[in-house]
């Protein structure tokens, strides 16, 4: 996009421009104009194909309908620990908002409890 900005900015030098026979060049500043058109697109349009959100990953286990396995083992790194890598996508953003949205009780320290009731109730207020 900054490319696209300075190539404008040039474009104005050669607005009044003359050329060897006298003329201006007008008819090359609108051919030029064009290209830089198509090139702003270009660049604006090749990150939307980088968007792998229906990304099969073959690591995934998966039913035999072919969905994913939700009740599968989590896969396991070389040491032991459980594999987090991949693409997350949360269904809905119920419980990024609230973790105790279905109404279950969560043990919580104290100092915790206190920060979670503060804020739910000054989320409480946001909405109101």
């Amino acid at each position: 996009m900054i490319f696209c900005i300075s190539c404008a900015r040039n474009l104005r030098r050669y607005h009044n421009a003359v050329d060897l026979k006298g003329g201006t060049m007008r008819r090359d500043r609108k051919w030029l104009s064009a290209l830089l058109l198509a090139v702003c697109y270009i660049m604006i349009c090749v990150p939307a194909s980088a968007q792998w959100l229906n990304y099969r990953d073959p690591r995934v286990p998966r039913t035999a309908d072919g969905r994913p396995d939700l009740t599968a083992r989590a896969p396991k790194l070389p040491d032991g620990k459980p594999d987090f890598a991949g693409i997350w996508r949360a269904p809905t953003g119920k419980y990024l908002e609230n973790l105790g949205a279905d109404g279950i009780e969560i043990q919580m320290q104290p100092w915790a409890e206190r920060l979670y009731t503060e804020r739910q109730e000054n989320d409480d207020e946001c909405h109101a």
